[in-house]
């Protein structure tokens, strides 16, 4: 089964565009309520505290959207699809470190 179908019909904040290449057409998801963006497969989540949301969240973890927005300009090539060695460049070109999760 394919994991992503159908274009998103919500209605959003005009003003709306993805974080990551500025594209304004969103795909849903398996998952209810989680779509990624047509272009550079950036996943947004609409659904904030129980509530629909008119502005998609991105799902990305802070320290990831500068590299993302950076690589897609770069690569044009969507984020699902990067290698780790692409997600390299795209943090020391962008000075941003990533934030070691915890465990415990």
């Amino acid at each position: 089964m394919e994991h992503w179908r159908g274009y998103m019909n919500w209605p959003l904040d005009p003003t709306w565009a993805c974080e990551t290449c500025g594209d304004c057409v969103l795909i849903w998801g398996l998952p209810h309520g989680v779509c990624r963006c047509h272009t550079c497969h950036t996943q947004y989540a609409m659904h904030a505290n129980g509530e629909r949301v008119k502005t998609p969240v991105c799902r990305l973890k802070p320290e990831y959207k500068q590299p993302a927005a950076w690589g897609w300009a770069k690569w044009q090539q969507p984020i699902s699809e990067w290698t780790d060695e692409m997600w390299d460049e795209a943090f020391a070109a962008t000075g941003t470190a990533v934030v070691a999760e915890v465990e415990g």
